[in-house]
């Protein structure tokens, strides 16, 4: 999970390590706020003219030139995006209702563990004893 390998998002999250369940969550619970960003951020680019490739900006990477039928999008081209990531987003939520949950045990069912687990080692000892006695 990129929340505990990549080092930007651990730097932006301020090293908070959320897991899938927390993450998947707070996507289920804000998936209407998520859509109207999205859609508002669409927008903005739009009214920016950021989608019209008139912005370019160059570091010295050199870069191809494709304009190719695969790069060009109509409204049935996005529509099909569209339509492909919101199939994605329901497989993502799906795959998460599918995920199990580790739960920790409790202090209880930890020190019934460890009296289990002397108890054995003391019967061991025990054997232990009993074989030494006998050689």
């Amino acid at each position: 999970m990129e929340t505990h390998r990549n080092m930007e998002v651990i730097w932006l999250l301020r090293k908070l390590r959320p897991d899938f369940k927390t993450i998947a969550d707070f996507r289920k619970e804000n998936a209407s706020s998520f859509k109207a960003i999205f859609r508002e951020f669409t927008l903005v680019c739009r009214s920016l003219n950021l989608f019209a490739a008139e912005l370019v900006a160059i570091d010295g990477t050199k870069i191809k030139a494709v304009n190719s039928s695969a790069r060009n999008y109509s409204k049935k081209s996005l529509k099909e995006i569209n339509e492909r990531i919101e199939t994605y987003l329901k497989t993502i939520d799906q795959t998460d209702e599918k995920e199990t949950v580790i739960t920790t045990p409790s202090v209880s069912e930890l020190k019934e563990e460890i009296n289990s687990l002397e108890e054995k080692k003391d019967r061991s000892q025990e054997r232990i004893r009993q074989i030494q006695y006998i050689r």
